[in-house]
């Protein structure tokens, strides 16, 4: 009797083998033919392949073409840097330096944006407490070699973003 539970668990062990060793095979062989048929279309459209990625660059480049000029005027982003500041300010751009914790900062900000957006011109925020730009007070929107300290309304800010 043990003999032929031997037999019959060495009988379905030998299925079991076979059944995944078949089923391994299938498996590599559909991998197999999977690479070839991908790497035959790669091969014999390339130019397809290329088209799709120049398309895909053009829409990237465009996105940020277009992103730049809705950033650049009437909208105030902020620098990470007094030399950013600095450069922007020497860009011709105007500077708003700012303290998060300022309600006239708060206040400031729509304001100095709506003049930017009227007076077609581009500003930039930074925050005065990092240091890096002396300020008489906050909010100081600077412009050229002007300083306006101070809350002021928006025709204020169109002023002084218009002279420089």
């Amino acid at each position: 009797m043990l003999k032929r539970i031997a037999s019959s668990t060495k009988g379905a062990a030998k299925k079991v083998v076979d059944t995944t060793t078949s089923a391994a095979a299938k498996s590599v062989q559909l991998v197999q033919s999977s690479v070839t048929r991908v790497s035959n279309v790669v091969i014999q459209r390339p130019v397809a392949s290329g088209i799709v990625v120049a398309c895909v660059a053009a829409a990237v480049a465009f996105a940020i073409v277009l992103l730049r000029k809705v950033r650049s005027k009437g909208s105030i982003h902020e620098v990470g840097s007094a030399d950013d500041a600095r450069a922007e300010l020497a860009g011709g751009a105007g500077v708003l330096v700012y303290a998060p914790w300022c309600p006239h900062c708060k206040a400031a900000m729509p304001r100095v944006a709506e003049a930017a957006k009227r007076a077609k011109c581009r500003v930039v925020k930074y925050n005065g407490d990092t240091g890096g730009i002396e300020v008489e007070g906050y909010p100081t929107l600077l412009c050229g070699d002007s300083q306006l300290v101070g809350l002021r309304s928006v025709d204020e800010y169109m002023k002084q973003l218009s002279q420089s």
